[in-house]
């Protein structure tokens, strides 16, 4: 089965490194690399992504979402922090059939496009 915007997913599970969230289940983040089609303008690739947060607001185990543009390599970064795997797992499937991520995947180049889906091993902060 072929999902759009997903070439590659990449499901590490280091519960013995992991780091936890407190509750002795790791931290999980879902990252794409999305690249748009040469026609979509970043406003409107913006718009696109802006749309997910009112679906993923109503999945359980969401905890936070990042998302970043590269301007030089022309990527969005799209990154959605889990409270722990199976979270991650079944938020994934509720996204993955919302109509919002059908408008996500239209405008994007899937051969270009990947997605990881990761544990969280390590965190460093910068000492005060």
């Amino acid at each position: 089965m072929k999902l759009p915007l997903s070439i590659v997913t990449l499901l590490v599970t280091a519960q013995g490194f992991a780091a936890s969230d407190g509750n002795g289940r790791p931290d999980v983040y879902t990252t794409r690399l999305v690249h748009v089609k040469a026609e979509v303008s970043f406003d409107q690739a913006k718009k696109d992504f802006d749309a997910l947060n009112a679906v993923l607001a109503k999945i359980k185990g969401f905890e936070k979402r990042n998302l970043f543009y590269d301007k030089d390599q022309k990527v969005w970064i799209d990154q959605i922090k889990w409270k722990h795997l199976d979270a991650a797992k079944s938020g994934e499937k509720t996204l993955l059939n919302d109509p919002a991520y059908a408008n996500l995947t239209k405008i994007s180049d899937a051969k270009a496009s990947s997605q990881f889906q990761a544990e969280r091993v390590t965190e460093f902060e910068a000492p005060n």
